[in-house]
């Protein structure tokens, strides 16, 4: 049987295979493929872009590809923390449907949290 040791896993960010990458690995960490990030990025931010607010959190993603350092992403991901305070009444806007239900007018990023070092974690939940 051959064995290794896993320094990190880096995925595209599904649901299932990050559970599955918790549940055999818990303590490995795990990061979102760049190319990933980027394409996310495109689909959520093109539609919105005239948005002071949008324009700032599209300068902040791009700068995902030129990190090179722990520390230059625990930097990055305060900077992120910082936007979402700072821009949280419009990210969070929602509109009435026609049942009367609410929904969200802007796409959430949900999982912020998701590929943040252990002790930023609770700042980005």
């Amino acid at each position: 049987m051959l064995s290794a040791e896993i320094a990190s896993i880096t995925c595209d960010g599904h649901k299932a295979p990050l559970k599955a990458i918790r549940k055999v690995c818990p303590d490995v960490p795990v990061q979102r493929c760049l190319v990933h990030i980027k394409r996310q990025r495109q689909i959520w931010l093109t539609q919105y872009l005239k948005a002071p607010v949008t324009q700032e959190l599209l300068y902040l993603s791009k700068r995902i590809t030129y990190l090179k350092t722990y520390e230059q992403s625990n930097d990055w991901l305060a900077d992120l923390y910082h936007w979402y305070e700072r821009s949280k009444t419009y990210v969070n806007e929602k509109a009435v449907q026609h049942t009367g239900a609410f929904s969200f007018i802007y796409k959430k990023p949900t999982s912020l949290s998701l590929y943040a070092p252990e002790h930023l974690k609770d700042y980005l939940r």
